[in-house]
């Protein structure tokens, strides 16, 4: 649990952050609304209490600040001045979300549509031509496809995990993921689209069916 000298401090820190993330996302994306505004909610109307794009700017917001874990959210979010004034005055709910709140609608949520707002956020900064002074010889957007791991485990979470043997003799469970990015020579990285590495063929990926749509 965080001391009260850290919580002002973390405090201060999420006072600017938030100032600053507001201003870039209204200014390229027209606010986290809109943002989100593909994405259907799967919840009962009559029982909604946080909207669905307050959800997942919670869960964006998450991993911005590298918490951890949706304990992270109870830790430094909930009943912070700062995250609770913003979380207010942007989608109107008095508090951020429970973890547990997030837990139970993301698992609910169509996968396809949650990424169709990162390729459509990224295609909208090519449209604007925001990303066109970083093309390769003036012409090409670079894609980077690599596989890479995202989630490990202790135990077996299912019969498609990979293993790995770590120097203590434990096995890790793993699983894998192909992972297209627009990258730039300044350090920009925008990801395109993830997808499960599992039993594809890369040739018929949706990666290559994607990165096609962005562009056109």
């Amino acid at each position: 649990m965080p001391t009260k000298t850290g919580q002002d401090q973390h405090s201060r820190e999420q006072t600017a952050l938030l100032k600053a993330l507001s201003g870039t996302i209204e200014h390229y994306w027209g606010g986290w609304k809109n943002i989100f505004s593909g994405v259907k909610d799967p919840r009962n109307p009559e029982q909604i209490i946080y909207p669905l794009s307050g959800l997942l700017f919670t869960g964006t917001f998450l991993f911005l600040c590298r918490l951890g874990s949706r304990r992270g959210i109870k830790d430094w979010l909930r009943d912070n001045g700062p995250s609770q004034a913003k979380f207010e005055a942007w989608f109107g709910a008095e508090n951020v979300p429970h973890g547990d709140t997030l837990n139970y609608t993301f698992r609910r949520l169509d996968v396809e549509e949650v990424q169709e707002v990162i390729c459509r956020c990224v295609g909208l900064l090519i449209r604007k031509k925001v990303l066109s002074r970083y093309r390769l010889l003036g012409l090409y957007y670079l894609i980077a496809i690599d596989g890479t791991g995202v989630l490990t485990y202790r135990e077996r979470h299912c019969p498609q995990c990979l293993t790995r043997t770590l120097h203590n003799g434990q096995t890790l469970y793993y699983h894998p993921v192909l992972e297209a990015k627009l990258v730039t020579a300044n350090g920009f990285v925008f990801s395109l689209m993830t997808c499960d590495a599992l039993h594809r063929r890369l040739s018929k990926t949706p990666i290559s069916l994607q990165t096609n749509k962005i562009a056109s």
